[in-house]
């Protein structure tokens, strides 16, 4: 089994709120917990990083690590996903787009096996340098983060990543963390 974690391509266009408001960054934030009441907040796309030339794509992100999917990535990835994350309905510069949170939190990384570093004067978990999961946690096509980084990047698994590829969804770049 193969599992990534997924990151903006290079030269694509992300997202960040038109009003600059804590509480429009905190919309956009999400840490696994399962939103009953969402207020849609508008986005718009970020200024290119050093007059990059950027693309707008089916599969983006907001404030970093918050995914965002186009109409058409919805449609396609929705029956997949339905039972790992919620989808919420938004405004770009670019047109309507999904922001998705995922709360599909697994436990499933081997601390004990993996390379991880902790802060010194905490004891807390500062990094993961090499991952060995769990294998038998994770499901064939799954879109989770695990609780030790609930607020960071998601993971996929191949699977997930294949569907990804094979409807021509394009925008995140895939790290192989393990296989």
């Amino acid at each position: 089994m193969k599992i990534y974690r997924i990151w903006a391509a290079e030269n694509i266009k992300t997202f960040k709120p038109l009003k600059d408001t804590e509480e429009n960054h905190q919309a956009c934030q999400f840490d696994g917990s399962i939103i009953t009441n969402w207020t849609p907040v508008q986005l718009v796309a970020k200024e290119p990083y050093k007059n990059n030339i950027e693309v707008f794509t089916d599969l983006t992100f907001v404030e970093g690590c918050t995914p965002l999917i186009s109409p058409k990535a919805f449609e396609i990835l929705y029956p997949h996903l339905k039972d790992f994350a919620q989808f919420f309905e938004t405004t770009t510069d670019f047109g309507n787009m999904y922001l998705v949170n995922i709360f599909n939190i697994n436990n499933c990384v081997n601390l004990e096996k993996s390379e991880v570093e902790y802060f010194k004067c905490s004891g807390r978990l500062k990094r993961i340098e090499k991952y060995i999961f769990y294998e038998d946690r994770i499901k064939e096509l799954e879109l989770f983060k695990i609780p030790e980084a609930s607020n960071s990047f998601p993971f996929v698994t191949e699977g997930l990543k294949n569907i990804i590829e094979e409807n021509g969804l394009t925008g995140w770049r895939y790290e192989l963390l393990f296989e």
